[in-house]
């Protein structure tokens, strides 16, 4: 994905402040008859389960979405240069979140709209929660593309020396790493899960904790190639889904050591597409980092990383065979 000019990049993250909280804050004036209190959330069978008053809910949506349009228009205004990456993710996070809390204030004030009382207030139907999750996912990505453009501090390629061995060898490198901890809580999260749906009744809350703990499931344990295809990551206990990086697009592989607070926290983090660096966090330790050869970055944490290192540079600097 091209990056955009800085100044484009500058104008899209400062649009995309104002009109976070233009779109939460503005239906409070515009929206004048409204039932005090408002019903605020609501069962799946569209009854009302919660109200709040119009100054405690504009405090609430103003305390989530000010800080939001905040970084948005502060890495608007940015001059210095930074980690390649981090504006990307907190412009991505902020624009996702400040979709989310807008879409709450708007959605909500909306719904009670011309109701004298708020028991008769409708909910939300399933698609408008489908145009959120899109919408906002929509804004991440394009605030995170925008904030690419900005200055970023250069990074130089530090490779390390090539597995010294004979030219006709095929050689290969593999390493798994389990994390319990992260497995045990999958565990528990989807045993709560069916376990709440029986004593509820209500299967929705098992599915919901099923899928949230499927993410822990893929990430408890990791497995990592490099060979003359490059670097191939498999997730969880089936393999899959992957991360490959082609040989040809690695410009430079090389051991580090990886603190989780320089990467933003454990877990997949970044993206290399949109936030031009991700790396797969699962520890703070030994690690191998891939520089790509057009400027983006791959990390994960594994042991042994300078022999994967090595394999790597070894087949990057091959000749092609004839």
């Amino acid at each position: 994905m091209t990056r955009p000019n800085p100044t484009l990049a500058r104008l899209v993250l400062a649009a995309s402040g104002l009109l976070v909280a233009t779109a939460a804050l503005l239906p409070f004036v515009l929206v004048d008859e409204r039932p005090d209190p408002l019903a605020t959330r609501w069962s799946f069978d569209g009854e009302v389960t919660s109200t709040m008053s119009a100054t405690a809910l504009f405090v609430l949506v103003a305390v989530f979405v000010i800080p939001t349009a905040t970084v948005l228009g502060g890495l608007a205004l940015a001059r210095s240069q930074a980690r390649p990456g981090v504006r990307s993710m907190w412009a991505g996070l902020a624009a996702l979140l400040g979709t989310i809390f807008a879409w709450a204030s708007v959605s909500t004030l909306l719904a009670n709209q011309g109701h004298e009382d708020w028991r008769t207030v409708p909910g939300p139907a399933l698609w408008q929660l489908v145009v959120l999750l899109v919408a906002s996912c929509i804004a991440g990505a394009l605030a995170a593309w925008a904030a690419s453009g900005l200055p970023e501090r250069p990074v130089v390629p530090v490779s390390s020396p090539p597995l010294e061995v004979p030219d006709t060898s095929v050689v290969a490198w593999s390493r798994s790493l389990t994390v319990r901890w992260l497995l045990a809580l999958a565990v528990v999260t989807g045993a709560a899960g069916v376990v709440l749906s029986l004593l509820s009744g209500e299967p929705w809350i098992g599915v919901v904790l099923l899928l949230s703990a499927l993410p822990a499931v893929l990430l408890a344990r990791i497995e990592v190639f490099a060979d003359r295809r490059g670097l191939t990551v498999a997730y969880g206990p089936w393999g899959w889904p992957r991360t490959r990086i082609p040989i040809e697009r690695i410009a430079a592989a090389s051991p580090i050591e990886i603190r989780p607070s320089e990467w933003g926290g454990w877990g997949y983090r970044g993206s290399v597409r949109i936030f031009r660096t991700a790396a797969v966090v699962l520890r703070a330790g030994p690690g191998i980092r891939l520089d790509l050869t057009d400027g983006r970055r791959f990390a994960v944490t594994i042991d042994d990383p300078g022999t994967a290192a090595a394999v790597l540079e070894r087949e990057r600097r091959r000749e092609p065979a004839p």
